[in-house]
């Protein structure tokens, strides 16, 4: 039983699954840091050369609010990082919150779960309403597996439902109202 035991927890899937949540965890970190190099460098090594990497993102508002239509992008692994990059700058504040591996193959296909949020301007009308950003990312994704380095994702294909809800302060509220009810805007 102790053979069995101690070969279910040092497999090469069991060590690549470990491998993988360890991969989560420092993504994770290197949001939370709010520092643009240390998420920069995590991209370098987590993204293979020749990564390719689709999103998909549905918008979901309060219902009140006009929809968004969806968007689809793919991108490779430098264009990516440039996204992520210009995207986080422009917000005032942003974390992942949880992340969860759901399934890893030994083919290295693996699905994951990401929630996050973000915090600044999303426009309307040409107006800007200071905003609270809420998402939740699945992802499939190909992870390679070398000897003696990390995981490295070379294809991943993402859909991120991000709900968008204006934030609640007295000058936010009346841009949101003269925005919905057509009210010329205040400088």
């Amino acid at each position: 039983a102790a053979g069995i035991a101690a070969y279910y927890l040092f497999s090469p899937h069991q060590q690549q699954r470990r491998a993988v949540r360890h991969m989560l965890a420092e993504l994770q970190a290197a949001v939370n840091s709010k520092e643009p190099p240390k998420l920069d460098a995590f991209l370098q090594r987590g993204l293979a050369p020749e990564a390719q990497v689709s999103l998909q993102v549905e918008f979901s508002s309060l219902s009140f609010l006009p929809q968004h239509a969806g968007m689809e992008q793919r991108f490779s692994r430098e264009e990516f990082i440039r996204f992520i990059g210009l995207t986080f700058y422009s917000l005032s504040d942003y974390g992942i919150t949880g992340t969860s591996l759901e399934q890893l193959d030994s083919a290295g296909q693996a699905g994951f779960d990401l929630t996050g949020f973000g915090e600044g301007a999303s426009y309307m009308g040409g107006s800007p309403i200071q905003s609270r950003f809420l998402g939740e990312m699945h992802c499939d994704a190909q992870v390679m597996f070398a000897a003696a380095s990390a995981p490295q994702v070379r294809e991943a294909k993402c859909h991120i439902t991000l709900r968008i809800v204006p934030k609640d302060d007295a000058q936010n509220v009346q841009r949101l109202k003269d925005t919905l009810f057509g009210r010329p805007q205040q400088p």
